[in-house]
């Protein structure tokens, strides 16, 4: 028999008994969803982390709910890769696992001198915003121990944190924007000041803008395309209290306290203008925005979060939905 000839019996019978033989399950698809960490204050009057599933944003769904320290209020939350790291108030900075939304657990902490009201994350640094004492930078590379490596004393409250590139953008209350160079964490610098007209809340830092949500005088937008030289271009009142804002394409979401949601066209930052509003069902006070994939996230003082379809500029509510508790403060997307 050729050799042609007996490759060609090797195969057949090796398809016989591959037909024969009983086919092994294969492993289910790894789950991927899209999911929201709010925190907050919960029933227990601790700081608390919520994870919530909003793959289906029309129904949003609690997976689970995590207790901080007792004594706590959580007022800000940053996620990067499988860690939510929470500013808690007067506990600190806590870092909490969540490479399981359905079993968040906490893993590390570290207490600040006062009260840690915002966190930013970049390449293993912890950014906390604590009131007070300002700036401080820990080094969170082992998420399980933050050390602090650096603080800078601002001269007003720093409420709001945001870095970019090789500086921190700080909404320092009644002085403004505060501008630190971060290139060296355990020895920031400050390059800039700038004074806007209100308090500033919150900020957000998208290209040569910092968007400054500015309490009672609502949206400022400065270029800070020189970091030492930042430059008021332009500001628009939001007839609210301007607490926290979230810039993704051209708009700016702001969470503006009793009025709720308000939607800000910022394609020409110079002048930029309110599209679009929202303030119907809410319970409590807008504290908390963020956006992702068409879709923005608004939480409350009274523990709600209203999902909103984006139009146009114009905000479209998919659900209100109550999760109890405290109330929340602040909201983060991650995906899993």
């Amino acid at each position: 028999m050729g050799k042609l000839s007996i490759l060609l019996v090797v195969i057949l019978l090796v398809s016989f008994l591959s037909g024969c033989l009983p086919v092994q399950p294969q492993p289910e698809p790894e789950t991927h969803g899209d999911y929201l960490a709010i925190v907050g204050r919960g029933d227990s009057g601790k700081g608390e982390l919520y994870i919530v599933n909003v793959s289906d944003p029309e129904n949003p769904v609690l997976e689970k709910s995590l207790d901080l320290d007792e004594g706590g209020y959580a007022y800000g939350v940053y996620v990067s890769g499988n860690y939510a790291y929470i500013a808690d108030g007067d506990n600190g900075l806590v870092v909490v696992d969540i490479s399981d939304p359905k079993n968040p657990r906490k893993i590390g902490s570290r207490d600040t001198d006062y009260t840690a009201w915002d966190v930013f994350v970049s390449e293993d640094k912890a950014y906390v915003a604590d009131q007070r004492d300002g700036l401080i930078i820990f080094d969170v590379s082992d998420p399980s121990n933050p050390v602090k490596i650096g603080s800078f004393e601002t001269k007003g409250l720093a409420y709001g944190v945001f870095v970019s590139e090789s500086y921190a953008y700080i909404a320092d209350s009644s002085d403004g924007l505060v501008i630190l160079d971060v290139f060296n964490p355990s020895s920031p610098v400050k390059v800039g000041q700038l004074d806007t007209d209100g308090v500033a809340k919150g900020v957000f830092v998208k290209g040569e803008y910092a968007y400054i949500a500015d309490d009672f005088k609502g949206l400022a937008v400065v270029n800070v395309s020189d970091p030492g030289n930042p430059q008021l271009i332009s500001s628009l009142d939001t007839d609210g209290n301007s607490l926290d804002v979230f810039v993704s394409g051209d708009y700016a979401y702001i969470a503006d306290f009793s009025n709720g949601l308000v939607v800000v066209d910022v394609s020409d930052p110079e002048s930029p203008f309110q599209s679009g509003h929202f303030d119907k069902y809410m319970s409590g006070t807008a504290k908390g925005v963020y956006s992702s994939d068409g879709k923005v996230y608004l939480v409350s003082s009274t523990g709600e979060l209203m999902v909103f379809e984006m139009e146009g500029g114009n905000p479209t509510l998919l659900k209100r939905s109550e999760f109890g508790g405290g109330g929340f403060h602040a909201v983060m997307g991650f995906r899993k």
